[in-house]
């Protein structure tokens, strides 16, 4: 059976434009394992709900289990949707959390709330991942201190589903067009970029006119040595322009 919702998925230049894209999308636990993934996406963590992609995820419910394992520490989290899901924090051989990189330009700590212990009520934002089954990097992870804060994070997020999650994301052609053209220019000004930088490569590693070949025996001037050392400084400083120009290229 063909899937309705993928067909009508927006390219992928398209996604920064979705209103999902720089917000925490709240959803019950059950809605979370009900998201589509498709393999051209994976990579780069996305998750759909409907044709909204979906990067960055808010949770709240009670902690009904907490587990520490090498590296890291389970949280399982019951929000009464008849579906659990596991919260992870990385953390070091103290306890404390530890960086966590996301993606390639996005490094961060995470952070739990002091007193958190199995029968909290917990406010969790993260990313999710799938790892065997589906879980939850966590961000960072909140107290709720009364029934009342709870019932009120119960209503902000039935308002975020009426007013983002459940209407239709709808982009004019141009719009899309504009997207595509942005896309092509990017990826254009890629390739010339590493093309430079290729040429910078072979130009670094090309020997110096003029220079006295070494023997065995000779130690090598102090002339050399400066002439070696700039040399390392450009092979060293287009390395990081390859690297910055990749993620640059990928949208990273």
């Amino acid at each position: 059976m063909s899937d309705l919702y993928k067909e009508q998925l927006y390219p992928r230049y398209c996604f920064h434009l979705a209103p999902t894209s720089q917000v925490w999308c709240w959803f019950r636990v059950c809605e979370l394992r009900a998201l589509r993934r498709y393999p051209e996406f994976e990579a780069e963590g996305f998750y759909f709900y409907k044709t909204l992609p979906i990067r960055w995820v808010r949770i709240t419910g009670i902690v009904s289990a907490i587990d520490t394992f090498e590296g890291h520490r389970a949280y399982t989290i019951d929000d009464s949707s008849n579906a659990s899901i596991e919260a992870l924090l990385k953390i070091d051989g103290s306890g404390k959390p530890i960086a966590t990189k996301q993606y390639a330009d996005q490094t961060w700590t995470a952070s739990v709330a002091d007193g958190v212990t199995v029968g909290s009520i917990v406010d969790v934002k993260g990313w999710l991942h799938t790892f065997h089954d589906l879980q939850i990097n966590i961000k960072k992870m909140e107290l709720v201190h009364s029934t009342t804060d709870e019932l009120k994070l119960w209503r902000q997020r039935e308002e975020q589903q009426q007013k983002l999650l459940d209407k239709p994301w709808v982009l004019q052609k141009r719009d899309i067009r504009r997207c595509q053209a942005a896309a092509e220019k990017s990826e254009a000004e890629a390739a010339r970029e590493a093309q430079r930088i290729q040429k910078a490569v072979e130009a670094a590693n090309k020997p110096i006119k003029g220079r006295k070949k070494e023997t065995k025996n000779e130690e090598p001037s102090e002339e050399d040595l400066e002439q070696r050392e700039r040399a390392e400084q450009r092979r060293a400083a287009i390395a990081r322009g390859i690297a910055e120009g990749k993620f640059k290229a990928l949208g990273l």
